[in-house]
């Protein structure tokens, strides 16, 4: 069997190039943020951080008592603002080391 291949070059002045296709522009990726935002109502109070975190009660009060962010305190209820707490759970936060409760 003998097989037989034929190539033409030709210059490129009797084809003129074919114009590329505009590349589609790239859309920076969302944040997870925007994400948390949807599923997070705007105060947080201790429910909806066990709900969030899957973790049990006990271990719900010690976070909110363990000075890692600001927690506002309305008679017994603890009330967390949503953006203080997502920049906890992402670790952007300050180092609140020197503000926790001894």
């Amino acid at each position: 069997m003998k097989i037989e291949v034929t190539i033409n070059i030709r210059s490129s002045e009797e084809h003129p190039p074919v114009p590329l296709p505009p590349v589609p522009e790239i859309q920076p990726q969302q944040s997870n943020t925007s994400k948390l935002e949807k599923l997070l109502p705007p105060v947080l109070n201790s429910a909806d951080i066990q709900r969030f975190l899957r973790i049990g009660k006990s271990q719900v009060y010690e976070l909110l008592n363990s000075g890692a962010f600001h927690v506002t305190r309305v008679g017994r209820r603890m009330l967390i603002s949503r953006s203080v707490f997502i920049e906890w759970l992402e670790g952007r936060s300050e180092d609140n080391e020197g503000k926790r409760k001894r």
